[in-house]
């Protein structure tokens, strides 16, 4: 934390910590240390990853949860899954809709299964079907 500065502060006690007792001393901050981002356009900026869970429900799940699964947006139209639990293609549809669900699935490349039990893979059929099709 040398290059952005370091805190002092007269009283240490989280109880005590506001900004009136706190300084900033700056330390080796020069034009050479600092690095230059180009401008972008915050409309247009995508922050990645994004990450969607479109099942959290475990091996019980209800009507607002859906078992296991993630979908990760690395960068754009690079997704991946983790787990991919029974009803995950239906989730997908009621989430995003026809077109970007197609979206999704044509541009996932890979599918996680982090385990064995079959909460966390029963979906892979549907998926591969749909991407069949």
């Amino acid at each position: 934390m040398d290059s952005l500065g370091n805190i002092l502060c007269s009283d240490s006690s989280p109880s005590s910590f506001n900004e009136e007792n706190c300084t900033i001393s700056q330390q080796n901050n020069s034009k050479e240390d600092a690095q230059e981002f180009p401008e972008q356009n915050k409309e247009d900026a995508q922050e990645f990853p994004e990450i969607a869970f479109i099942g959290t429900g475990s091996s019980v799940p209800n009507i607002n949860r859906n078992v296991s699964c993630i979908m990760i947006e690395v960068e754009n139209d690079k997704f991946f899954m983790l787990d991919c639990g029974e009803g995950s293609l239906s989730e997908l549809y009621r989430l995003y809709g026809l077109e970007e669900m197609d979206r999704r699935l044509l541009n996932l490349k890979s599918i996680f299964i982090s385990h064995q039990h079959t909460d966390h893979h029963m979906g892979l059929n549907s998926i591969i079907l749909a991407l069949k099709l």
